[in-house]
C-alpha cells in the first residue's frame, strides 16, 4: 500500500480511544492516497471520502467529549477547535461533491489538505487541550 501518513509516537495524546481514531483517520487518508495512486474508479474514491468524514464526524463528537473536561479544567480555545472540526467536515463534504466535476487535480489538492490538516490539528490544537486532561491520559 501507498502510504503517506505514518504513525510517530509524537501524535499520542495519550488517551488510547482517541489515539486509535486518529490512527484510524490516518488509515482513511492512507487508503484514500493509495487509490489515488493506483487510479481507483471514481465510486471507489468518493466511497472512501464518505467514509472518512462520516468516521470524522464519529471522532469529533467523542472528542468533544474530552474537550468539555479540559475546558471544565481551564482550556479556553474549545470554540476555536471545535470550529477546525466543523471546517474539516465542510472541506471534505465540499471536496466529495466537486470530485464528480473531474475538476484536475482536485484529488492532489485533496489529500494534500487532509494530510496537512490532521498532523497539524493533532500535534497543535489536540495536544493543546490535553495537557488539561492530565488524570485521564494513559488511559
Amino acid at each position: 500500500m501507498n502510504l503517506i501518513l505514518h504513525w510517530k509516537p509524537e501524535f499520542s495524546v495519550k488517551i488510547k480511544e482517541i489515539d486509535q481514531q486518529h490512527r484510524k483517520l490516518f488509515d482513511l487518508i492512507n487508503l484514500l492516497y493509495d487509490a489515488s495512486v493506483r487510479k481507483e474508479k471514481e465510486d471507489i474514491l468518493e466511497q472512501i471520502l464518505t467514509d472518512l468524514k462520516d468516521y470524522a464526524f464519529v471522532h469529533f463528537k467523542d472528542e468533544e467529549k474530552y474537550i468539555v473536561k479540559a475546558t471544565s479544567s481551564g482550556y479556553k480555545d474549545s470554540q476555536v477547535h471545535l470550529s477546525e472540526h466543523k471546517y474539516f467536515i465542510n472541506e471534505v463534504e465540499m471536496f466529495r461533491e466537486k470530485y464528480w466535476l473531474h475538476d484536475t487535480g482536485l484529488l492532489q489538492r485533496m489529500i494534500v489538505f487532509l494530510q496537512n490538516w490532521i498532523t497539524n490539528h493533532i500535534l497543535k490544537s489536540d495536544k493543546k487541550y490535553m495537557e488539561y486532561l492530565h488524570d485521564l491520559q494513559d488511559m
